[in-house]
């Protein structure tokens, strides 16, 4: 029994590096993907907070402890603000 479980574990151990790389693959082209569509809008349509956010993001590519990941994830306008 512990022998199956020991292959189970090391068959998936040789996936962990690609879906580590997977991961952050997505985070910058989630990234990517929120800079496009602030530079294509229209510039007096975005708020602080929008420009905060996506300063963050872009910094959050070259930070390793998520300290920006964490400041753009929560960095958005308050309903009041958007909506009338």
């Amino acid at each position: 029994m512990f022998a199956k479980v020991k292959a189970a574990y090391d068959a998936n151990q040789k996936y962990a590096d690609f879906l580590k790389k997977a991961a952050t693959v997505a985070s910058y082209a989630s990234a990517a993907n929120s800079i496009m569509v602030a530079l294509t809008s229209n510039y007096s349509s975005l708020t602080a907070e929008d420009i905060i956010r996506v300063s963050a993001q872009v910094a959050a590519l070259a930070d390793p402890t998520g300290v920006f990941s964490v400041v753009a994830a929560y960095t958005y306008p308050r309903c009041s603000q958007v909506a009338p």
